[in-house]
């Protein structure tokens, strides 16, 4: 299992749930740089943990992954009371048919695809904040 950095504390906790190494340090780098602390996982079943052992303020995951894709990780944690109000955001190199029906499921802030454009990516994670400063 892959570590986490300052896991006793979750107000800027990001996990980050990806099965592709690279994505993983890029998207690491990304939000470490924006002031976030980061704690990443291979698959959707160690991030599932992950989530609900430290409960961070943000999950960003990929869609298709080993053992639990992020829909299944999603509706993990939206069915559990102290998961439901994470908010998930969903990344994607599949296609128009996984990213839609992931934006139909409900389970995410936002569903983009890779590759990432990083201001897109920021912007939604700031705008989510901007709307959502007490939750």
């Amino acid at each position: 299992m892959e570590g986490a950095k300052s896991m006793d504390t979750t107000e800027h906790l990001a996990l980050i749930v990806e099965d592709d190494a690279n994505v993983r340090g890029v998207l690491t780098l990304v939000l470490e740089s924006a002031g976030w602390d980061v704690a990443v996982a291979p698959d959707g079943a160690i991030g599932c943990e992950l989530a609900r052992e430290h409960h961070p303020a943000l999950v960003v995951t990929d869609l298709r992954m080993p053992r639990m894709t992020g829909i299944e990780l999603a509706r993990a944690l939206t069915e559990d009371p102290r998961g439901a109000k994470i908010p998930i955001v969903a990344i994607t190199s599949d296609g128009q048919a996984l990213k839609s029906a992931a934006e139909r499921s409900g389970l995410f802030e936002a569903v983009l695809t890779k590759p990432l454009a990083v201001d897109e990516f920021l912007a939604v994670i700031r705008r989510w904040w901007t709307d959502h400063p007490a939750d």
